[in-house]
């Protein structure tokens, strides 16, 4: 295991000194090592480093071509070498140079985990772990930071070079700086070179920062590689991007602070470093204390949204109640109008088209007035719904989702689903009591006169309320009293018939 690190190294610190003398051009994926413009003596020498190690090599020479190693000669160069390294799992990259550690560093880092050669100690950011070459290490988990720069930092370059996500280079613990750690020094570098574009205002270019302030400040990042950070400097570099960028509802507040607390700072130098080197410490400190500020009066006039909001809720609250109570009352009034309706149907002796037309109508003319009733709440419930969207996103940004929830979509969803809940039903008996109206007006028996003879026998009598048969009439003197005799013989006087006692 012991020889099996020193060839990596030997091989990484080779293939680095030739990255930066300008021999080869080092490039690494996760499973292959590139090195190109290589000369037939460094190919050469690729070739057997990686031999001892047993790594799988094929060569390119400057047609594209695959070729031996017998055949390898600075007529055919220069030459390409790609290197198989071993798999790893799928949450870990390895990476044998520094080189191939910065171009990795380049892109968005596509695992939370990482093995480099010639890293001496263990780097933890809130999104990546960075460890020497065969940590296994598995009890890494990647933190949370959602905010996105790219929301307060104008870009005027032909693509995007401001990082979408900072959690792979804001550490967890900064005091885990490694000293005299080259590879450490490729992240630092990285590391550093995107929070300062992260906190500026603008990108000129993809190397021009500008700071509004004011005053109008423009800075040169330096060249790749080209400018080491003091750790005490850098420490204070991720101290300003985790307060600026550490929750997503305060990142526009806290990035113009800093912003302007960095375009105030004069260092005499165009120089993206030396600004950051000699403003950053005093700058955060600066925004801070402006920040406290700014919270103790947005705290004063939250007081009174908040106040506002419990106010507004208690009176949707109460609207809806009284919508409630509303449409109850219009329900029950319609079913006691329609009950009442069905049973003079049932009862009162008149038929006829105009009756039947007249109970359909004020049916109707009921379910159409509850129907109302329920669309006028529904339609406030609709209104009061968007209005609560439009105050989320507007006035109560600065409230959590969760107490968002308690003391306003809580409260108000539970009296808008007592509403609907109440309108459902309304809606239902509304609907049965036209049916049943309907089915009665036009499919209901008659109604049947009183005193009309229903019997089979046309010749019987009708009978009296008593029971009693009605004396017959004598019909020679139509329409003239008569006399008739009794059960005892005395006489008795009957009338007209409209006249006849029932």
């Amino acid at each position: 295991m012991l020889k099996m690190s020193l060839l990596l190294t030997k091989l990484a610190e080779t293939l680095d000194g030739w990255s930066d003398d300008g021999r080869a051009l080092i490039t690494e994926t996760e499973t292959v090592l590139v090195a190109a413009r290589l000369s037939a003596v460094d190919t050469h020498a690729l070739v057997e480093l990686a031999a001892t190690l047993t790594w799988a090599v094929t060569i390119e020479d400057r047609s594209g071509d695959y070729v031996q190693q017998d055949y390898i000669d600075d007529d055919f160069g220069p030459f390409k070498v790609l290197v198989s390294k071993p798999p790893t799992s799928d949450r870990v990259n390895s990476i044998v140079t520094n080189a191939g550690f910065a171009d990795w560093l380049s892109r968005a880092p596509a695992t939370p985990a990482v093995q480099v050669v010639r890293l001496t100690g263990v780097i933890e950011t809130l999104a990546v772990r960075m460890a020497p070459w065969g940590d296994d290490d598995t009890s890494f988990v990647p933190t949370r930071f959602p905010a996105n720069p790219r929301k307060v930092v104008r870009e005027f370059g032909g693509h995007r070079v401001v990082p979408e996500y900072l959690g792979p280079w804001v550490m967890a613990d900064t005091s885990d700086l490694l000293p005299d750690d080259k590879a450490a020094t490729v992240w630092i570098n990285s590391a550093a070179t995107m929070l300062m574009m992260a906190l500026a205002n603008e990108l000129e270019d993809e190397r021009t920062l500008v700071f509004r302030g004011p005053p109008l400040a423009k800075y040169l990042l330096p060249a790749p590689g080209s400018q080491t950070f003091d750790h005490n400097v850098f420490r204070h570099l991720q101290d300003a991007g985790r307060w600026v960028f550490e929750f997503e509802q305060e990142m526009e507040t806290r990035h113009a602070l800093m912003a302007s607390e960095l375009a105030r700072t004069n260092v005499g130098s165009g120089d993206a470093a030396a600004l950051f080197s000699g403003g950053t410490k005093s700058g955060l400190e600066g925004a801070k204390i402006a920040h406290q500020l700014g919270l103790h009066k947005i705290s004063m006039d939250s007081l009174k949204a908040m106040a506002d909001l419990r106010k507004a809720v208690a009176d949707e609250a109460t609207k809806l109640a009284d919508a409630t109570r509303q449409l109850a009352a219009a329900v029950a009034t319609a079913l006691f109008a329609g009950v009442g309706v069905i049973t003079a149907r049932l009862t009162v002796p008149m038929n006829g088209p105009i009756v039947t037309t007249a109970v359909v109508v004020l049916a109707v003319v009921l379910c159409l007035y509850v129907g109302a009733v329920i669309l006028s709440g529904w339609q406030f419930v609709r209104i009061q719904s968007d209005l609560r969207l439009l105050w989320r996103s507007k006035l109560y940004r600065f409230l959590p989702k969760d107490d968002y929830e308690a003391l306003v979509s809580g409260p108000a969803g539970r009296a808008e689903r007592g509403f609907k809940t109440a309108a459902w039903i309304g809606g239902g008996l509304a609907a049965t009591l036209l049916a049943s109206v309907l089915v009665v007006a036009f499919f209901g028996p008659a109604a049947i006169p009183l005193g009309v003879n229903t019997s089979s026998n046309p010749a019987e009598p009708v009978s009296d309320i008593d029971g009693a048969t009605p004396p017959e009439i004598d019909s020679r003197t139509e329409g003239s009293p008569t006399r008739s005799t009794g059960e005892e013989g005395s006489p008795k006087f009957i009338g007209p018939p409209f006249l006849v006692n029932r």
